[in-house]
């Protein structure tokens, strides 16, 4: 009585569909994140943006190395990393490394590892199917590839809280796991028999088994997922986390052996001296940061440090000019690379186009017996997935390939094959439905142990339904509609009376929808085409301008060399120009000086001249003086002062 009771309050809920799963934790996501306008809270925090900057660039690859890194650090599967340790799990540059440190650590001593990878999976551009099995193999601690309900609440509680931290709006994890509880008997109809089964048995209490169930029983694998998927996918598309595309400013990931292989040696600069007694010798600033792994924090750290005592080396303006041309031309020959790339994708997408569109595909009729039209109209959504999941997967094409075009009386499958066109896979609808009808001949096949095996079980593959017309099709399809409702007649005595007929009889199908089909089809693959041609115009297009911006950039670098040979050239005429007015100016020096020292030697003459005229007129008065009454004076004239007398270069006598 407590599991009927319980079944029917908590399970089956009346009136619940597909469309109603999902609400709980929905409305927290919405709660939690309610819009991410550019006045939205999201963006004025800026927190969630940065993560995208940091995380965005990641993919399904890079999050399982991540995972790998984390395994390896981690090998006392504690879950906790220091700073040193976050450091060797994710490369980013130190400021932004210190921005996570800051968001996710506790206490600043440490960071929670499933909550760092946790976000870096929400902010990754990988698909929610591959961010589902991420996470799922993160908090699977069994290793089985299954988890528990308890640990898929962990992880919604876990992605609600760092969505919480980027809009500051708190959700408690208690109330994320109460609504996953309730709800998730309605997702998965596994766990609803599972827990009528345990209910079921004697001497077991509501409750208590309910809650060992959700956090023991291991019943959520990929294929759980896959249901799980769509009731949240809504939601998940209205937020920014859901893009496919990484932001432009985005940091690029580590490559996947990033932090395993040796760190290479980071050799100073040309021209400067090696001490091998100096710490820092072998390092420098810029070349750390260069030829380092990307993001290694602490290593550019210390090259930054280490690279601050060693001299600058400064380039000339010819240098740095033959330095941004060499860059130029990397980048050129880059973009060049990229375009040829973009263009060999493109074309192999063409050629893989135009074969899919040369393999014809094919309908057939699935006859599934045992079960009726009422029973399967109860669980259609269901039905439907597990048809074309299961043919999909034994077939081994997309799920795209297989269309449904109606259920009818007798559970009669109306469906059509489209070859898949793969790299490979030649196949067209025809080899197909043969490999289906083999497929489910053999009980050891995919198709009769997949997800489609309780209805591929008794079903049956009509051979006319391969290669007919539209009315041919029609009428298989009527011939097996009144042969099923003459068996359920003749078993229950009901007939047809109880319900209206679901196919349309001739009178109504006034239209050859076959037909129409086939033109539509043809209208289809002629707009292909024209969008093809269209598409390979625009790429033409795109490289007429990329050929344009090479001749743009070609001239720019050629106006750059110009104006760099035009500088050069004033450089020299103004050190000419200097060199001249120096020259000017120690030759006045020197006139000057030779002008000082000519009238110092002319002021030296003058005075020995007045000198010697001074002493001679001394030399006379003593003369005179010395005379006697009656004698004749006599000039006298000294031998060194001949030369004073000369005028004009003639001798003269004074006589008396």
């Amino acid at each position: 009585a407590i599991g009927k009771a319980c079944l029917g309050g908590a399970i089956f809920v009346a009136g619940s569909s597909a469309s109603a799963m999902g609400v709980g934790l929905t409305k927290t996501l919405e709660r939690v994140l309610p819009e991410s306008g550019p006045n939205s809270v999201w963006c004025k925090n800026a927190r969630g943006p940065t993560l995208l900057r940091l995380f965005g660039a990641y993919k399904n690859p890079e999050l399982w190395s991540l995972y790998r890194r984390l395994k390896r650090l981690d090998s006392k599967r504690t879950g906790f990393l220091d700073y040193q340790e976050l450091q060797k799990i994710v490369a980013l540059p130190e400021f932004n490394l210190l921005f996570v440190w800051d968001l996710f650590s506790q206490q600043n001593e440490l960071v929670h590892g499933y909550e760092l990878l946790t976000a870096v999976c929400l902010f990754s551009t990988a698909t929610l199917r591959e961010k589902g099995r991420f996470l799922m193999a993160l908090f699977d601690r069994s290793s089985t590839g299954a988890c528990t309900g308890m640990e898929m609440a962990e992880i919604a509680a876990a992605a609600v809280s760092i969505l919480g931290r980027c809009t500051g709006v708190v959700a408690k994890a208690k109330d994320v796991t109460a609504n996953l509880r309730s709800e998730l008997p309605e997702l998965l109809p596994r766990y609803r028999e599972i827990l009528k089964k345990k209910l079921s048995q004697p001497q077991s209490g509501s409750a208590t088994t309910s809650d060992r169930c959700f956090r023991e029983e291991r019943f959520i694998g990929q294929a759980e997922l896959d249901q799980l998927i769509p009731s949240m996918l809504a939601a998940y598309n209205a937020m920014p986390i859901s893009r496919t595309e990484p932001p432009r400013d985005s940091i690029p990931p580590p490559p996947p052996d990033w932090g395993e292989a040796p760190q290479p040696k980071l050799l100073a600069p040309e021209g400067a001296e090696n001490d091998e007694n100096d710490e820092g010798a072998d390092y420098d600033g810029d070349e750390a940061l260069k030829d380092s792994p990307v993001g290694h924090a602490s290593a550019a750290i210390k090259s930054l440090r280490l690279g601050a005592m060693k001299p600058k080396v400064i380039l000339t303006e010819l240098e740095v000019g033959q330095l941004l041309t060499e860059q130029q031309m990397a980048d050129q020959r880059a973009a060049e690379a990229e375009a040829k790339r973009h263009a060999e994708l493109a074309l192999k997408a063409e050629e893989a186009a135009r074969a899919k569109l040369a393999l014809p595909p094919a309908a057939g009729f699935l006859q599934i017996h045992g079960f009726k039209l009422t029973e399967i109209e109860r669980i259609m959504p269901r039905f439907r997935y597990l048809f074309v999941k299961g043919i999909s997967s034994a077939l081994g094409i997309p799920s795209g390939c297989v269309e449904i075009m109606e259920v009818t009386d007798g559970v009669l499958v109306d469906f059509v094959l489209h070859p898949g066109g793969r790299e490979g896979d030649h196949r067209d609808g025809h080899m197909l439905l043969v490999e289906m009808g083999e497929q489910l001949l053999d009980h050891t096949s995919q198709l009769r142990k997949g997800a489609f095996g309780e209805y591929a079980l008794s079903a049956e593959l009509l051979p006319g339904g391969i290669g007919l017309s539209s009315s041919q099709r029609f009428a298989l399809a009527s011939r097996a509609v009144a042969a099923a409702a003459a068996a359920s007649s003749s078993s229950s005595g009901l007939g047809r009376q109880d319900r209206p007929p679901t196919l349309c009889n001739g009178k109504v199908q006034a239209k050859d929808w076959g037909e129409l089909l086939l033109c539509v089809q043809d209208k289809i693959r002629e707009e292909t085409l024209s969008l093809r041609d269209a598409e390979r115009e625009v790429q033409e297009g795109n490289d007429r301008i990329t050929a344009l911006d090479r001749e743009i950039a070609e001239l720019r670098r050629l106006k750059a060399e110009r104006e760099e040979e035009k500088r050069r050239k004033e450089a020299e005429d103004r050190r000419l120009e200097m060199e001249r007015r120096q020259a000017e100016l120690e030759a006045r020096m020197e006139a000057k000086r030779i002008e000082e020292e000519t009238a110092a030697a002319i002021a030296a003459a003058d005075a020995a001249e007045a000198s010697a005229k001074a002493e001679a007129e001394r030399a006379n008065a003593l003369s005179s003086a010395a005379l006697l009454p009656g004698q004749t004076p006599h000039i006298l004239i000294r031998s060194d002062l001949l030369g004073m007398g000369l005028a004009g270069g003639v001798p003269f006598m004074m006589m008396f």
